[in-house]
């Protein structure tokens, strides 16, 4: 797969050496965190989806947008430690966080992906399943699921995340389910997503009414209480979703 060039500095080994031995692992990995958010929005061309109000401020891990924090917190979650994670980018390199993780990134600035509880969820909101209706998508089950695979979601995921949309799809509810650690977001999924939030931010623009207020990366709301169910080695999370109403 071809990446488009970043346009942010990718210092050598040496010059990341001396960071590392002068600001630590934590800070270097979220160093990491905020590039890969900022790539992301290169990547898939998706800066007019996204509100970047505070980048510019954002210094040295001050007065920055949430959604750095929170692509930090999944990159220590991924990784194991900060330790762990400044260790490769020490030998890689930003760009191999680019590469790696700009998927998850975007996902995290368009909604589709939430770390603001114990474990990253991938979220359903309604404007995503307006979007499966409008593109055809038989709204059973077994029907929600198929799309889903067909994106590059995991089979479990899609099962679980089918059954929950056919039950609360009525109710107009977003549904989130844990993502499992070792499970990568693919690109095409990210891609599906881009799409459903154009077509959504579009019916806003000519007076449709939409399911529910534009996220705001950047601005965050208590999480509702989180119940949790086991199934197949795998934690799921039961809940519904509030990030996107």
């Amino acid at each position: 797969m071809s990446y488009p060039k970043c346009s942010q500095d990718h210092p050598n080994k040496e010059h990341r050496l001396e960071s590392l031995t002068r600001r630590g692992d934590s800070r270097m990995l979220w160093s990491a965190a905020g590039h890969t958010v900022k790539y992301s929005v290169e990547r898939f061309r998706i800066a007019d989806l996204i509100d970047t109000n505070g980048w510019e401020s954002c210094k040295k891990g001050r007065n920055c947008p949430a959604y750095f924090d929170e692509m930090y917190r999944f990159l220590v979650w991924k990784l194991g430690t900060p330790a762990l994670g400044a260790a490769q980018w020490l030998s890689a390199g930003y760009e191999h966080f680019d590469k790696a993780y700009s998927d998850e990134a975007a996902g995290i600035l368009l909604g589709l992906i939430d770390f603001r509880n114990v474990k990253p969820e991938i979220v359903m909101p309604v404007w995503l399943q307006e979007y499966m209706q409008s593109a055809g998508v038989e709204m059973t089950a077994a029907g929600i699921a198929a799309f889903l695979m067909s994106k590059g979601l995991d089979e479990q995921l899609a099962a679980e995340i089918g059954k929950r949309l056919a039950k609360w799809m009525v109710s107009r509810v977003p549904v989130a389910v844990y993502l499992p650690k070792e499970y990568d977001i693919d690109n095409s999924l990210i891609e599906a997503v881009i799409l459903a939030k154009r077509q959504w931010r579009d019916k806003r623009v000519i007076g449709i009414s939409p399911a529910g207020p534009l996220w705001v990366p950047n601005v965050r709301r208590a999480a509702k209480p989180v119940r949790r169910m086991w199934r197949s080695g795998i934690e799921i999370g039961g809940r519904i979703s509030d990030r996107d109403s």
